[in-house]
C-alpha cells in the first residue's frame, strides 16, 4: 500500500468537506476521520460508496458544551473510491444539530489483486490529563501493516507535543504526526492524527500501547481511535 500525502485538516460547524489527499486517484483505498460535537448525533456523508468503519462517543459524561463533554470520533472508509472529490459530512437528519466538526482525509494506492483490510479499536480519556492513550484492546498486527491513531479532544486548548507506540514482539517505525489542530467553532474541539508502520514481527494478536502527550491537562478529555491498515493479495 502506497500512502498518499493526507489532506489538510478541515473544520466546520454543521457540515464539513475534507480536503483531498495529494495525488489521490480513482481506485485508491481512502479514509476520512471526523471529530464532532454535539456527540449524540451520528454523522452521514453526501456520497454513496463511503461506509462507517468505526464510530464511538468517548470522553466524559459531562453535558456537551464549550471545551467540555464527550466527543464523537468517526471514520468513514472506501476500499476503492469512485471519485477523487471528497464528500460533504454532516449530522444525521432528525438529530440534535452538531455545532463543531473536523475532517481529515487519507488515501493509499494498492496493487492489482490486493484488497485492503481494516481493524479498529479505541480508548476513552475520561479524566483531564496530559498523557493520552495507554494499552488498547487486542488486535492483529504484523510486518508491513500501517497503523493510524486518531485523537479527538473536547477542547480546542490542548495540542499534542509528541507520541510513541509499542507492542510486545513487534518493531515499529517512526511515529509521524499527520495533523494537529483545534477549532473554536461551536462547542470547540481538537483533532490530531498519527501514522507508523510495523517493520518486524508478527502477525500476532497483541495489545498495543500508544502514548500521546497533550500540551495541557486543562479540559483535556475525549478519546483515541487506533486503526490497522493491511493490504493483502487475494
Amino acid at each position: 500500500l502506497t500512502r498518499r500525502t493526507p489532506g489538510t485538516l478541515t473544520f466546520g460547524t454543521t457540515t464539513v468537506t475534507p480536503a483531498a489527499p495529494t495525488g489521490i486517484a480513482v481506485g485508491d483505498a481512502a479514509l476520512i476521520f471526523c471529530v464532532s460535537k454535539v456527540p449524540t448525533t451520528p454523522l452521514v456523508t453526501s456520497v454513496e460508496g463511503w461506509t462507517i468503519l468505526t464510530d464511538a462517543v468517548l470522553g466524559t459524561s459531562v453535558a456537551s458544551g464549550i471545551d467540555v463533554g464527550p466527543v464523537r470520533l468517526t471514520v468513514f472508509s472506501s476500499n476503492e473510491i469512485a471519485s477523487t472529490t471528497m464528500p460533504a459530512i454532516s449530522g444525521q437528519t432528525g438529530g440534535t444539530a452538531i455545532n463543531s466538526i473536523s475532517a481529515q482525509a487519507f488515501a493509499g494506492a494498492h496493487g492489482a489483486g490486493e484488497e485492503v483490510y481494516f481493524q479498529a479499536t479505541n480508548r476513552a480519556i475520561t479524566a483531564a490529563t496530559t498523557t493520552w492513550g495507554g494499552t488498547f484492546p487486542t488486535m492483529n498486527i504484523g510486518v508491513g501493516d500501517e497503523l493510524l491513531a486518531f485523537a479527538g479532544n473536547a477542547s480546542d486548548t490542548p495540542s499534542y507535543t509528541g507520541g510513541a507506540a509499542s507492542a510486545t514482539g513487534l518493531t515499529f517505525g517512526t511515529f509521524t504526526e499527520l495533523g494537529d489542530l483545534g477549532t473554536g467553532n461551536g462547542s470547540d474541539l481538537h483533532s490530531a492524527a498519527y501514522v507508523w508502520q510495523c517493520t518486524a514481527g508478527g502477525p500476532a494478536d497483541v495489545a498495543p500501547s500508544i502514548v500521546l502527550t497533550a500540551s495541557t491537562a486543562t479540559n483535556s478529555t475525549g478519546g483515541v481511535l487506533l486503526l490497522r491498515v493491511r493490504a493483502r493479495t487475494v
